[in-house]
């Protein structure tokens, strides 16, 4: 007999089938719980087996031979490797397993010993996959290969959503990369959705958290690719500080899946290749957390090796963001942060509406059988006589009911008490005991009918497990314009990373290399500059070279996009502030824009971009300085406007000299004088003022001032060889040298 075989029908529908099993049985985690099936079916196995966190701990092995016997088909190995994935502290943000033994660090990840070696148990964090298991809070389960027994789809995760460890895995075709999140903030975001359902996305959003910290660079990016599901990757970096007292580099952080040997190879490598790289020795001291040592050989620029490095090894990495999860068990698909805030939230509903109904089954099922005590302590002669004489359980039985009509469960509770109980049993007690159950029931008819005391009560467990668990954010937070700190009023523009040499420019910044740079002038223009159209060199060069501009204009900033900030402000030599909304002066932006109407005899001193909750520091030529805020007073306006008073001068003759707002980690200001002194003063000395004041002395009378800056005294520990000083102290005589 001759059988006709469509091939391309049958290989597309086994491909399929195939792929919906990876998606489903292997790769991709359940948007409900956050799990995929393998770590969820070892769990599952861990509380049957009573090996959760109010248990001893037991060998690893004895764990995955639970989960094997139980549902996992994958192996023992592949098994094993989940388990203690889930115990690693630098893997999981909240670990799900407890682990005692060794089992990797990270310097060595996968430095593990055998099963039989590491003994284990699930987290306390797990139990609140398991507690709603006990109240049948999950509806639908499935039998395992040999149908001895059932496993659930889903687990309730009350409290607890596992999505805050984030997850990755391939599938056919796709794959999946979910970052870690702060349980506290996550759970705070849960609370305010199922407050205000109709919440905007941007208002519960919450910036990942990873395991290791790190410093995340295109926060606005990031956001965007978690608000949306999927886009571009997050950018980390490596945290490191210089140690100028001990000449050493240190790094205390690493971005998420770079581990300390990777990075010691990768070191060792560019050493090897370049003996001029400018690392003299490395070592590491990575135990539970990293800690690598680098020391820079004598003349080093340091903010050019840190430049280098993070262009050179993985101490700059990337985590791509492809937000795919079971939607409800069954289908892969792109979850938004609000979409799976929501569907997390509708899961927990259901799962805390099957408890409650199964307490409200239990209640008044215990209802019940009070009711039936109740009625036979009143009438206890009759009964214990007619048990006495009935000739077994059940024509005892008959007789309560006709007698008494007892339904059959009240029957059985009377008859499965000993008859020395039933006679000495109090009813005062059971009184007190149907009462507190009636309230018991009443509460679970009004959480069933009335959702706001439900969603109370989840809201309630979200804070009960943000108290217990929630620990501080490890990732932070840096935008790459603030990258370097360069507070040098030498130089022109560094291109990735090469040092820094003097010139007669304005400003220097560092640029990563997709990032336009804008640049301002004293005549109130704005000009963009492309970084393409710069060349290929450490030789500094000057801005000017590039751009077409009028008699007597001249670069006075720098800066990068400025993402991250709402406005646009300039400060003129007459002391005017304006204050312009970004998106204005960068909508349709091409090439040059003019920002203020300025007068004949007033130039721009200084343009920066800032948000309302910051202030700005002028100092004028004649010493004197303000500080203000931007907030309310000082009004936004549209191209056209001339600013406001932002200082006014005490001298016709007076004029700003500098003006910069103040970041939250600035606490000194360097004075340059033209007499060739400086002077560093704390910045605590000056008290926010309303704008348009003429500011207070930062200098003694007949001395005037070049120059001005804001720095962090413990990040520029070069101006510390200068003493604070009050604001109209003198201050120290320098050679030109020792601030450049």
């Amino acid at each position: 007999m001759n059988y006709e075989v469509d091939f391309e029908k049958t290989l597309e529908d086994a491909f399929l089938s195939y792929s919906a099993s990876v998606a489903q049985e292997r790769a991709i985690p359940d948007v409900r719980d956050g799990l995929k099936i393998g770590l969820r079916q070892g769990l599952y196995a861990q509380y049957t087996g009573h090996l959760t966190h109010n248990d001893k701990f037991q060998k690893a092995q004895k764990s995955v031979s639970m989960a094997m016997s139980q549902s996992y088909v994958h192996g023992d190995a592949a098994m094993y490797d989940t388990f203690i994935r889930a115990a690693k502290p630098f893997a999981y943000r909240y670990p799900l397993e407890e682990a005692q033994g060794s089992y990797g660090s990270p310097a060595a990840p996968d430095d593990q010993s055998a099963p039989r070696y590491v003994e284990m148990r699930a987290s306390e964090l797990s139990n609140y996959f398991f507690e709603g298991l006990k109240k049948e809070a999950i509806d639908k389960w499935y039998n395992n290969y040999d149908d001895t027994e059932l496993i659930p789809t889903v687990f309730p995760s009350i409290g607890f959503w596992n999505i805050v460890n984030g997850s990755s895995g391939i599938a056919v075709s796709f794959s999946t990369s979910i970052p870690s999140f702060n349980l506290r903030e996550v759970n705070n975001a849960l609370i305010t959705l199922i407050q205000n359902p109709d919440i905007e996305p941007e208002k519960i959003y919450c910036p990942p958290d990873f395991a290791t910290g790190g410093i995340i660079i295109n926060e606005a990016e990031t956001k965007q690719s978690i608000l949306k599901g999927s886009g571009a990757p997050i950018r980390i970096r490596a945290k490191m500080e210089y140690d100028s007292k001990n000449k050493v580099l240190v790094v205390t952080e690493l971005p998420y899946g770079v581990y300390t040997n990777t990075i010691m190879e990768q070191l060792k490598t560019l050493t090897e290749k370049n003996e001029n790289y400018g690392i003299d020795k490395i070592i590491d001291h990575t135990k539970k957390t990293a800690e690598i040592r680098i020391y820079p050989t004598k003349g080093t620029d340091i903010t050019s090796l840190i430049s280098r490095l993070y262009q050179d090894t993985d101490f700059e990495s990337s985590y791509p963001v492809n937000m795919i999860m079971l939607d409800n068990g069954c289908y892969p698909k792109v979850f938004s942060w609000k979409d799976a805030c929501e569907a997390y939230i509708t899961h927990i509903r259901d799962c805390k509406r099957r408890e409650v109904r199964f307490d409200l089954k239990t209640a008044q099922a215990r209802e019940n059988i009070l009711n039936g005590l109740l009625i036979a302590t009143a009438n206890i002669d009759k009964v214990v006589s007619i048990i006495r004489k009935a000739e077994n359980k059940e024509q005892a039985s008959a007789q309560l009911i006709s007698t008494f009509n007892f339904n059959q469960p009240q029957v059985d509770a009377i008859l499965d008490l000993k008859l020395q109980r039933l006679i000495h049993i109090e009813a005062v007690k059971i009184e007190k005991e149907l009462a507190d159950t009636r309230k018991l029931i009443e509460r679970c008819n009004e959480l069933l009918t009335i959702p706001a005391k439900l969603d109370n009560e989840l809201i309630k467990l979200l804070r009960e497990v943000s108290n217990k668990f929630g620990d501080e954010r490890r990732t932070t937070f840096k935008t790459e314009e603030h990258w370097n700190d360069i507070h040098t009023r030498t130089c022109g523009i560094i291109i990735d990373g090469v040092k820094l040499r003097k010139s007669n420019a304005p400003q220097a910044i560092q640029t990563p290399n997709d990032t336009p740079i804008y640049l301002f002038t004293n005549k109130g223009r704005m000009y963009l500059l492309s970084k393409d159209t710069l060349p290929d060199t450490s030789r500094i060069v000057s801005p000017d070279n590039y751009i077409k501009m009028v008699s007597g204009e001249h670069t006075t900033c720098i800066a990068l996009t400025g993402k991250e900030a709402q406005y646009v402000c300039i400060m003129t030599r007459k002391g005017l502030i304006k204050k312009m909304e970004l998106s204005t002066c960068i909508s349709n932006f091409k090439q040059t824009t003019l920002l203020i109407g300025l007068a004949e005899d007033d130039d721009v001193v200084s343009t920066f971009f800032l948000n309302d909750n910051e202030t700005i520091f002028a100092v004028s030529h004649n010493g004197y300085a303000t500080r203000f805020g931007l907030d309310n007073v000082v009004p936004v306006q549209g191209k056209s406007g001339r600013g406001v008073a932002g200082m006014t001068f005490k001298s016709a003759t007076d004029y700003v000299i500098s003006a910069e707002p103040v970041q939250k980690d600035y606490d000194n200001l360097v004075l340059l004088y033209e007499n060739n002194t400086i002077k560093r003063v704390s910045l605590s000395q000056f008290e926010k003022q309303n704008r348009g004041g003429k500011g207070v002395m930062t200098a003694s009378t007949g001395t005037f001032i070049s120059n001005t800056f804001l720095i962090n005294s413990k990040k520029m520990t070069k101006y510390n060889n200068f003493p604070l000083r009050n604001r109209t102290e003198r201050g120290d005589n320098y050679d030109g040298q020792s601030v450049a």
